[in-house]
């Protein structure tokens, strides 16, 4: 046999593994592409981008409703969640909730939260973003 030419079983494995390789190709893409999926400050972040500090209520409210996401409004500030034990503050006067979706990890379920909070001139104050963990 000539160093050219290669055995069946060569062939064979590499087959194997460009079949295994090009099946996990879409699967990274569809879930290392999707927001929720990210660490809660790039989300932060990323929504911030969209709608900044300092945006109005209702540009905040129809671009979240745009995206599917809103869950409701209220009426007072957000309290963002602290040590155990420490006095939880209101950031803000008023609150958008939106439910960015969920996704499986092994072997929970993760929800996805954001919190618009609003000063009294109903401008952004912050976004804050919070992933509960549902162990199965």
């Amino acid at each position: 046999m000539t160093p050219s030419e290669e055995t069946s079983e060569k062939k064979s494995s590499r087959s194997y593994w460009g079949f295994v390789f090009w099946s996990l190709v879409p699967l990274c893409f569809m879930c290392g592409c999707s927001l929720k999926r990210c660490s809660e400050r790039h989300i932060h972040d990323s929504l911030l981008r969209d709608t900044p500090v300092g945006t109005g209520y209702s540009q905040v409210l129809e671009h979240v409703k745009q995206r599917g996401w809103f869950q409701g409004e209220v009426s007072n500030g957000y309290r963002p969640w602290t040590e155990p034990g420490a006095v939880r503050t209101e950031v803000g006067k008023k609150t958008i909730v939106a439910y960015l979706g969920g996704y499986r990890g092994l072997p929970w379920w993760k929800d996805v939260h954001c919190y618009y909070s609003f000063d009294n001139n109903d401008l952004l104050l912050d976004v804050f973003v919070e992933k509960e963990a549902d162990a199965l």
